[in-house]
Order: C-alpha cells, then sequence, then structure tokens
C-alpha cells in the first residue's frame, strides 16, 4: 500500500470549502429552488428537518471525502493546482456516476443530476486545487 502522505491542514482548509460551497450552491439564488422541486420539497420542511445533527454529520462526510481526495493525489503523486485541478475532476466523475445512477433507479427529476453533479463539480475541482497547492508548498 502507498504511504499515507496527506497534509490535516490542507484537508481542513478543503473541508471548510466544502461546507462554504454546499451552503452558497444551495441558496435559493443558485440552486436551492430547482433541488427543492427536484426532491419534492418545500423551504419550511427543509427548515423544520434541519437539525444540528445532520449539520454535524456533513461536516464528518465532507471530511471524509477531502481525507480521501487528499489521499489519492499523494498517491499520484500530484502536487500544484493545476494537476490538483485535474484530480478533483477525474474523482468528480467518479462520484457524479455513482449519484447519477443512484437518481436514475430512484427515478428522480433529471434536474438532481444537475444540482448534485455541479455541486460536487465545484467542491472536488476547488478541493483539489486547495490540496494540490499545498503539496506543492
Amino acid at each position: 500500500m502507498p504511504d499515507w502522505d496527506v497534509n490535516y491542514v490542507a484537508i481542513l482548509v478543503a473541508t471548510i470549502a466544502a461546507m462554504i460551497i454546499g451552503f452558497v450552491w444551495y441558496l435559493p439564488a443558485v440552486a436551492g429552488k430547482a433541488w427543492l422541486a427536484a426532491i419534492g420539497k418545500t423551504e419550511a420542511e427543509m427548515r423544520a428537518a434541519g437539525k444540528p445533527s445532520i449539520y454535524i454529520a456533513a461536516v464528518v462526510v465532507a471530511l471524509v471525502q477531502m481525507t480521501v481526495l487528499a489521499a489519492v493525489l499523494g498517491w499520484a503523486g500530484v502536487a500544484g493546482i493545476q494537476d490538483g485541478i485535474i484530480a478533483g475532476l477525474l474523482v468528480w466523475l467518479l462520484v457524479f456516476a455513482t449519484v447519477a445512477m443512484n437518481v436514475l433507479f430512484e427515478g428522480r427529476s433529471n434536474s438532481l443530476y444537475w444540482v448534485y453533479g455541479g455541486n460536487s463539480l465545484v467542491t472536488f475541482v476547488i478541493a483539489g486545487a486547495v490540496i494540490g497547492w499545498w503539496r506543492a508548498m
């Protein structure tokens, strides 16, 4: 197995970036309205369901994602913003294909592909750039 070569500060920064991206992405003015329509929920329903435990779990999931991304970049020897972006795109393709398959089998709206896919694209590209930059330092 390759060496575990990750920078925990980069992982933390990428996790924070992922949370900020998600917050902005799901604002009504960005993709929030399309997301709510695609899942058949209202803003009021989502506010009522917004328990702190959900946000804690989201941070943990983002931390796991960014740790795995950092490990992949380390194992691939990626260093630098451009290579980080490319690696982020490749990881995104895997994530998007998985999510797309789930959406397909759930019979959900096609717009849900683009809501989820767009969020994960921006997240993994920026996270790849952040982690790649830190690896080049």
